[in-house]
């Protein structure tokens, strides 16, 4: 085993880093996974009460969690098409307003060069 390590760590020169990040990774999962077991603790009315769920009801919430994680997905696709257009609207003015600064120079130079 310890020849096996040894050998990792000399073919993988960054292998404390790949370690720290998957140490990391493993650490953050668990978070995510202990707030979610609270979360279904805290939230579930059925558990509180000692109800049990019918196969019904656990469909149901399963679409309920479908139905807002796309409803999430399209507020981000929303806001990212409004910011794209935002953009685009800054682009048209400054372009309008780059062609009449540019006109004026022209103009400015035009007198200038005539006298």
């Amino acid at each position: 085993v310890v020849k096996e390590i040894s050998q990792y760590m000399l073919e993988t020169p960054d292998w404390k880093r790949l370690d720290a990040e998957a140490e990391e990774e493993q650490q953050r999962q668990q978070r995510l996974d202990e707030i979610e077991r609270k979360r279904q603790r805290e939230s579930d009315v059925y558990h509180i009460c000692g109800i049990k769920k019918t196969q019904e009801l656990r469909e149901l919430e399963l679409k309920k969690e479908q139905a807002l994680d796309r409803a999430k997905s399209a507020a981000k696709l929303r806001a990212a098409g409004n910011a794209v257009i935002q953009s685009q609207k800054v682009v048209k003015r400054l372009g309008a307003a780059g062609l009449a600064s540019k006109m004026q120079r022209s103009t400015i130079q035009d007198v200038g060069s005539s006298s």
